[in-house]
């Protein structure tokens, strides 16, 4: 502790000394040790700033690409992407934020297809294939007439650049419908084009062996059906594992066909075998109008996520009961912007650039 009033009798000494070479070396110590902690301070509050700006660039394009989400309509059909929503979701979540210690006023949003390929968001007009899923850019910059102007330097000019501009860029992209689902992650009931797009609001009734009008009135239309997936057998065996998830059911891919299962199965509405299942969220495979009981080869039309609230045994009349969920994100499942959607899509949007 002594030291330190030392030292300090040392410097006044040097700063009374009437030597000019001490006078100038001092002078050019302080100079260089204020220009050192001042760059130090600069770097890292560009450091911080920057770093604000790409916290808010990567939320504004995540939420935007959430919003482009393709939607079905009253009528039944899909609709186009909602590029409008995700521009205006994208630019409402960046102005939310702060740089620098004052809000955000401006930022750059586009829209476009991200190319799985070689990396480029393309515009809205091409074609997309499944190697193009929705996208939302948004750039963020502090400079001249952008968000309060360019980041100024604590010393000004002293190091001889009074400010500088900060861009940052994010690239989030979404998805279009479901085109695959991995082992194990379908159920084995195929459910109807016409129910999906006609009861997302409405309990459903899927019944056991699909009795034609049974309770429509109620329930809408009970069309769905067991389905043994690519087997051939119609082993009741291999359903009764896919339900319990003790087998995995095969991966699936729309344009690919399954085999639905003849007759009813009640044994499948057991306790323990189905009960399991029970409030949870389940993919069915949507399957054309024009099909019946026990027809193989039936086209995959996409997939459907229906929620599991009940079930009853009781022969032709035993059924299984839930709601068609909107917005869900489905694991293990593989998105392309021009598939078809049924309000299903592969988990969260993700930051590509």
């Amino acid at each position: 502790m002594q030291r330190i009033p030392l030292l300090k009798t040392r410097i006044n000494e040097l700063l009374k000394s009437s030597s000019g070479t001490v006078a100038a070396l001092t002078a050019i110590i302080l100079a260089v040790f204020i220009g050192f902690i001042g760059l130090i301070l600069d770097i890292g509050r560009l450091a911080l700033v920057k770093t604000e700006l790409q916290r808010a660039a990567d939320a504004g394009a995540l939420a935007g690409a959430r919003a482009l989400v393709p939607y079905i309509t009253n009528e039944g059909e899909v609709s186009s992407i909602q590029w409008e929503n995700g521009i205006q979701k994208a630019r409402s979540t960046v102005l939310a934020n702060k740089a620098d210690g004052k809000a955000l006023t401006d930022c750059t949003v586009e829209v476009g297809y991200w190319n799985l390929t070689n990396q480029n968001l393309e515009p809205i007009g091409i074609i997309p294939t499944v190697q193009h899923l929705p996208a939302v850019r948004v750039t963020v910059s502090k400079t001249e007439g952008q968000n309060n102007g360019p980041v100024n330097y604590f010393l000004g000019g002293f190091m001889g650049q009074e400010s500088s501009d900060v861009t940052v860029r994010a690239i989030s992209a979404t998805i279009g419908g479901v085109v695959s689902v991995a082992e194990g992650g379908a159920f084995p009931i195929a459910i109807k084009e016409e129910v999906v797009n006609n009861y997302f609001n409405e309990l459903v009734r899927l019944y056991n062996n699909n009795a034609p009008g049974q309770d429509n009135q109620t329930y809408g239309l009970p069309k769905g059906y067991w389905t043994v997936f690519k087997n051939n057998n119609n082993s009741n065996a291999d359903i009764k594992n896919w339900i319990k998830g003790t087998e995995l059911s095969p991966p699936l891919e729309i344009g690919e066909t399954i085999n639905l299962a003849p007759g009813q199965r009640d044994v499948n509405l057991h306790d323990n075998i189905i009960g399991g299942r029970k409030g949870t969220t389940l993919l069915l495979p949507v399957i054309p109008n024009n099909t019946s009981a026990g027809q193989d080869n039936v086209p995959i039309l996409g997939f459907v996520a229906f929620e599991l609230t009940n079930y009853q045994r009781g022969g032709n009349s035993g059924y299984v009961e839930g709601y068609l969920r909107k917005h869900y994100g489905a694991p293990g499942t593989r998105a392309a912007a021009n598939a078809p959607n049924y309000w299903v899509y592969t988990g969260t949007p993700k930051l590509v650039h």
